[in-house]
Order: C-alpha cells, then sequence, then structure tokens
C-alpha cells in the first residue's frame, strides 16, 4: 500500500511539467490558453458526458459521485494530439502528448467517499510569425505555459437515490509570452517578454441523482456548479534589444524591466446539467449541457484590440454498450463500448469571428487481467475541428488518441484471519 501511494505521488510531481505543455494551438494565446477538458478519458469518449456514477470508477466532473465508491481507485489520463493548421493560403502540422489527470479515490464508508489528485486547468503552446510586406517587417510570438489544479473532493450519499458533493481547488502555474520583432536590412531587432505567475483557490458544488424506474432501468442525473472566482496574477515585463546570428535566431544584448501591476484574473462562473438513462452493466445513454460566464475573461495585463470574450457553452451526448459483462468464455463481451459527440462554442470572438469547436469520438473499455478484476484500460480516438479560415484565422483539424487507465484494490477490510 505505501509503495503504491509513493508511486502516485512521485509520478504526480514528475508529470507536472508535462501538463504545463499541453497545447500548441494559437487560441492558446488568448485569454488563460485553452481550457482543458475536466473528466476521465473514458467520459471524453463518450462525448463529455458526466452523470455516471458506480462503485469502481472516478467521475472528475461531479463530486457527488465520490459517495457510490466501493474501491479505492486510482486513474491516470494521457493523450496524443495530432493537428493540422490551415489557413487561406498555408498549411501545418504538429504533434503533442499530454498528462490529463492523475487522481486517487477512495470510500471512507457506506456514505461518504474522498478524492483529491492534480490536472491541468489550461495551457499554453503556440508558435505564430507574421510577415509585413509593406513595412518590411517580421514579428514572431511565442507562449508557453498554463495553470494547474490541485483538487480535493468529498461525496456524502442522502440516500439511496441522491448524493451531493464538495470539491476545493489550488491553482497555480505561470504564462509566458514572448514577441520578437525585426526590419529588412537593419542589424538589431526588439523582444517583449511577458510573464504572470498565477494562484488562487476555487470550488465546485455537485448534486447527483440517480433512480430505477423499472426492474433493469435506471435515470442518472447530474448538476455542478463552479462560482466565478479571482486568481492572483503577478505580472513581469523585460524589453531587449536582438541582434540576429546569421540563420535568423535573435539573441538578447540590452534589457529593461518594466514596471507592470499585478492584476486579479476571473475565472468564470461554470454550470453543468446532464441526465442520461440506461442499464445497469449494460447500456447507458446521456446528454449533457454546460454553460460558463466566459464574456467575463480577462487576458491578464496583455489588451488586444480584435479580440473579445462571449459566453462558451458545450453540448455534448454519448453512452456505452456492454455485450456481457459477466461472461467467462468470452473477452470481447466483456469490453466496455463507448461513442459520442460534442459541439463547444469556445467564446473566444476573433475579428468578430466565433470560434467553435466540434468533435466525434469512439473507443473501448478493455478489462485487465481475469474475470475477477475491476481494473481497465480505456482507449479512445478522437476527430475534431475547431476554428475557421474565414477573417484570415486558423482552421484545425485534429486527431486525439486518449488513454485512461483505472486501478482498483480493497482498503479498511478488517480481516478475520492473520
Amino acid at each position: 500500500m505505501i509503495k503504491k501511494n509513493l508511486f502516485i505521488l512521485v509520478l504526480l510531481y514528475a508529470t507536472i511539467g508535462l501538463a504545463q505543455q499541453g497545447s500548441k494551438s494559437p487560441y492558446s494565446f488568448f485569454g488563460i490558453g485553452d481550457l482543458r477538458f475536466r473528466g476521465t478519458n473514458e467520459n471524453r469518449i463518450m462525448g463529455g458526458i458526466g452523470m455516471i456514477a458506480d462503485s469502481i470508477h472516478l467521475n472528475l466532473q461531479n463530486p457527488a459521485s465520490y459517495s457510490r465508491l466501493r474501491l479505492t481507485t486510482y486513474a491516470l489520463g494521457l493523450t496524443y494530439n495530432s493537428i493540422q493548421f490551415e489557413t487561406d493560403n498555408a498549411t501545418a502540422n504538429t504533434d503533442n502528448a499530454t498528462l490529463d489527470y492523475l487522481s486517487m479515490a477512495f470510500p471512507i464508508n457506506k456514505k461518504i467517499g474522498l478524492g483529491f489528485g492534480f490536472m491541468p486547468f489550461s495551457s499554453v503552446g503556440f508558435e505564430l510569425q507574421n510577415t509585413d510586406t509593406i513595412v518590411g517587417s517580421v514579428s514572431q510570438f511565442e507562449g508557453s505555459g498554463g495553470i494547474n489544479r490541485i483538487y480535493l473532493s468529498a461525496g456524502y450519499q442522502l440516500n439511496k437515490n441522491w448524493s451531493v458533493g464538495v470539491e476545493g481547488n489550488y491553482n497555480f502555474g505561470n504564462i509566458k509570452n514572448q514577441n520578437t520583432i525585426s526590419f529588412a536590412d537593419v542589424q538589431l531587432g526588439s523582444r517583449e517578454n511577458d510573464r504572470s505567475d498565477l494562484y488562487g483557490f476555487s470550488y465546485t458544488l455537485g448534486v447527483h441523482h440517480q433512480m430505477k424506474i423499472k426492474k433493469d432501468l435506471e435515470i442518472s442525473s447530474s448538476l455542478t456548479y463552479s462560482p466565478e472566482v479571482s486568481l492572483t496574477s503577478e505580472n513581469r515585463r523585460l524589453l531587449s534589444t536582438v541582434i540576429f546570428s546569421a540563420t535568423g535566431v535573435g539573441f538578447p544584448t540590452d534589457s529593461l524591466a518594466v514596471d507592470v501591476p499585478d492584476t486579479d484574473l476571473v475565472i468564470p462562473q461554470m454550470i453543468s446539467v446532464g441526465t442520461g438513462i440506461g442499464k445497469p452493466r449494460k447500456w447507458f445513454a446521456g446528454i449533457q449541457y454546460t454553460n460558463v460566464e466566459s464574456k467575463n475573461f480577462t487576458n491578464r495585463f496583455i489588451n488586444i484590440g480584435n479580440v473579445s470574450f462571449e459566453n462558451s457553452s458545450r453540448l455534448a451526448a454519448g453512452g456505452y454498450f456492454i455485450p456481457k459483462y459477466n461472461s467467462f468464455t468470452s473477452y470481447l463481451s466483456r469490453v466496455v463500448y463507448m461513442a459520442g459527440i460534442r459541439y463547444e462554442e469556445t467564446g473566444i470572438v476573433i475579428n468578430n469571428q466565433s470560434i467553435d469547436d466540434f468533435g466525434i469520438s469512439f473507443g473501448m473499455g478493455l478489462p485487465i487481467s481475469g474475470f475477477q478484476s475491476f481494473s481497465n484500460a480505456n482507449i479512445g480516438f478522437e476527430f475534431g475541428q475547431k476554428g475557421t479560415t474565414t477573417n484570415g484565422l486558423v482552421k484545425e483539424k485534429y486527431f486525439n488518441i486518449r488513454i485512461g487507465l483505472s486501478f482498483n484494490d480493497r482498503w479498511f477490510v478488517k480481516r478475520k484471519y492473520n
């Protein structure tokens, strides 16, 4: 037991750097970067729905679901992301690997469950170049970093149908932006480095309802609410003169630190509601709607004239099917087959054009070890598109491979024999 927990802690600290590099999208420049999906990879494979709560799997979207856990559960999620960028006159490709979450949860008794872990909240990562042929200038933009989140969750089962929960988060991280500009036939250029160190607390409240409507048919519903909070943003700016090598690489020479005020960065209110119906251990289908008051986003201490924010929303639908969960003879009959679809208005408006995101996903939950094992590996694939080439913008066509691991153990069992 101690070795398992030590391994989890070592893995947690070793993977924080990986989580910080969770995006290569040019749209991660705006706000606090790409907001990462909050949930397990099983949720994401099913389009992003999060109203399912059972005794052996984590539901990171709703803290109330922890009350239904009966086994200690370790969960890890990873994603490989391949993107093709398109503009009116060019294309480019990139790929990336990220940590999605690292979590652990366990039941205290039949009514209370606790969970804690680590996950990225937002990610920044981009490299852009703009050439102005009229004035003969080249501007290069780079960004990295993001906000990470350590959380502690608790769920309490009020009765056989209703559960409530609360989650506390400590958010921390930094976001770096660099802008280098050079002119034709001019030896020296200029560079601006901006950095924001961010930290602060947030919390989420959750309600879960689960009820049988027939002997073998069950309805599950979920409601979560995260109020608006502010993170402290400690800001720094450095201006430099840059000399360029023969290969075009810029090296700073003289530098000047510029005082910029610290600010409060608003994390907007979020509310999510979902419901679904299914036959336990056989099939499930659900739909979920999420709304974020992202019009209150601020872009740290950087002002951009052609960008604004509007409220964002996401509509997701998906489910799973298990041919025969207790089959002795057929492994494929115990496999969980999942699929989902989602449409998201990201809340970013550039050049009067809203940036939307659409994705289709499918995958499998593969039982690990023998018939009596509750552990599983979830493998999913997602195809999607974000943005548009209208008004000089960038369209992203992406393909994601998602891997989620869930391991189970039994704690707090009194030995009958020693």
